[in-house]
């Protein structure tokens, strides 16, 4: 009797497989670094490169002065800072092939990832300039490794940058008379993986965002307080092998986490020439393309990140806990 069956065994479908026509979807990092860069326009026709000037403060004047005596003058001084902008280019060709044979509007996909891809590319750049601020400390007093997040040392690092005047980003949020709601002070931005999450959750003092006293100003990657540091996590920030200086190697993974305050870098577009989308359809190929077979889509943009303040950008070094 089993021999008479007539199944898929013996009968394969035509089409052995339907295609969904909704994409699937893609997990996307939270893109932070840039979030609180000073953002300057560099005039077309003006060269490559954007300068700034700060000048330095004036000394205090405290001594008497002599009848009749004229002290002496104080002489100005500045510090000059340049930073060149540099084009950044991504692209994708399609064929008329593919176009004409494939379930989806190819060109339509090709323009929103080229988009994802640009936003992604001046995220990395902006992290890769921040990672390498001069004013760092190495965590030392975590448990149960001392190089492991810790309150403490995210105080200190807040403490440093508050001892140079820096100014934090993030306003005061105040108590409210709601269950279980804290206030929070102004506080520095802490820019970490999402793989130091967990540690930053256990630091003594943390808050989480639910538990403001006010949801206002809350950012989507913002994963609480701690003193007065609030975190953003995201998967592609700093992690072993992205910076120059490393820990070593028995003190395992070690994350890099800009702590930010006010002024502490810019990024600069060069104007005309920032961010733009660029598609060339079939037939404008010309003679390189005689059978109007290909068409492109890219993306382009000139600038530059550029630390404006060591001192209002903060390293805390620290390595992930184990337990």
């Amino acid at each position: 009797m089993a021999d008479n069956i007539t199944s898929t065994s013996v009968i394969t479908p035509a089409v052995n497989a339907y295609f969904q026509k909704l994409l699937l979807v893609r997990n996307k990092p939270k893109l932070i670094h840039a979030l609180f860069a000073d953002r300057y326009d560099l005039p077309s026709g003006q060269g490559k490169t954007a300068k700034w000037r700060r000048w330095a403060a004036l000394p205090t004047r405290t001594a008497e002065v002599s009848e009749g005596i004229t002290p002496d003058a104080d002489r100005l001084s500045k510090q000059d800072i340049s930073a060149t902008v540099a084009q950044y280019i991504g692209w994708v060709m399609i064929t008329d092939v593919l176009e004409f044979t494939c379930e989806n509007k190819i060109l339509n996909i090709a323009v929103s990832e080229l988009n994802d891809q640009m936003h992604r590319t001046e995220d990395e750049l902006v992290r890769n300039i921040l990672v390498t601020s001069a004013s760092a400390t190495t965590a030392s007093k975590g448990t149960p490794a001392p190089t492991n997040l810790n309150a403490d040392d995210l105080e200190i690092v807040a403490n440093t940058l508050q001892n140079v005047d820096a100014s934090p980003v993030a306003p005061q949020i105040n108590a409210s008379v709601k269950v279980s709601t804290a206030g929070v002070e102004s506080s520095f931005w802490a820019m970490m993986h999402t793989q130091l999450k967990r540690d930053f959750r256990r630091c003594e003092g943390f808050i989480k965002p639910v538990e403001y006293g006010h949801q206002g100003g809350i950012l989507e990657a913002e994963i609480g307080n701690v003193s007065e540091v609030r975190g953003l996590a995201s998967s592609v920030a700093h992690k072993q092998g992205s910076a120059t200086e490393a820990f070593p190697a028995s003190a395992g993974e070690y994350y890099y986490i800009p702590v930010i305050a006010k002024h502490g870098y810019g990024v600069v577009d060069l104007k005309k020439a920032n961010a733009s989308l660029i598609i060339h359809p079939k037939g404008s190929g010309g003679s390189s393309d005689p059978a109007d077979q290909r068409q492109t889509a890219a993306w382009k943009f000139m600038n530059v990140c550029r630390i404006l303040n060591d001192n209002n950008i903060h390293i805390l070094k620290v390595t992930l806990r184990a337990d």
